[in-house]
C-alpha cells in the first residue's frame, strides 16, 4: 500500500473508533534476522517468506503516529518497540471539554 493509502486508512479508522491498538512487525535488524530463522520451529515455506516480507514492511520510530490525525484533533497516541520483534501503536480519543 502506498503512503497516501496508509494515511487514508489511518484517518478512516480514526473517524470510526475511540481507541485503537495495533501490534505490527518491527522493522529492525534483529527482527529481520529472527524472521530468517523461523524455519527452525517448523514454519512452512509460505510462512517463512511472509515473515521476512512482513518485517521489511514493518514499522519503527513514530511512523504510525505521523500517519494518524494530529493530536490537536483530540487524540493521545503512544508508539513503542515491544520486545525484539514487535512495534506497538496505541491511540485514544480524549474528551475536549469546552
Amino acid at each position: 500500500m502506498h503512503a497516501g493509502g496508509r494515511d487514508a486508512l489511518m484517518h478512516a479508522m480514526a473517524a470510526r473508533c475511540d481507541r485503537l491498538f495495533a501490534c505490527e512487525p518491527r522493522r529492525a535488524g534483529i527482527a529481520l534476522a529472527g524472521s530468517h530463522l523461523i524455519g527452525v520451529i517448523g514454519a512452512n515455506a509460505v510462512t517463512r517468506e511472509d515473515a521476512v516480507l512482513s518485517v521489511r514492511a514493518g514499522f519503527r520510530d513514530r511512523e504510525l503516529t505521523q500517519m494518524w490525525p494530529p493530536q490537536r484533533d483530540g487524540w493521545r497516541t503512544q508508539e513503542y518497540a515491544s520486545g525484539f520483534f514487535s512495534h506497538c501503536f496505541r491511540a485514544e480519543r480524549v474528551s475536549v471539554h469546552g
